[in-house]
C-alpha cells in the first residue's frame, strides 16, 4: 500500500492533531445551563467543564496516546 511520504513521516503529528481536536469537540457547557461552577474573588463566575461526547473524548486520547509512541518510534 502506498502512503505518501508527508504523511508517513507526520503520522504522530497527525494523529496528535486529529486527536486534540476530538478532545476539544468532546468537551463543552453543562447542557441547559445547568451545573457546577466556582467564583473568583471579584465575583466572576466560571463553570467546570463537561463532557459532552465520551466516545470521542476515548478515541481522542487514545489517538494523542498512539500519536506520541509512533513519533517516540519515529526517531528510532
Amino acid at each position: 500500500m502506498y502512503i505518501p511520504e508527508f504523511i508517513h513521516s507526520n503520522l504522530g503529528l497527525i494523529l496528535n492533531i486529529i486527536g486534540s481536536i476530538l478532545v476539544v469537540v468532546s468537551i463543552g457547557k453543562f447542557p441547559d445551563g445547568f451545573g457546577g461552577s466556582t467564583t473568583s474573588n471579584n465575583g466572576r463566575e466560571y463553570h467546570f467543564a463537561y463532557v459532552t461526547r465520551p466516545t470521542g473524548l476515548k478515541i481522542g486520547l487514545l489517538l494523542i496516546i498512539i500519536g506520541f509512541i509512533v513519533q517516540i518510534l519515529e526517531k528510532y
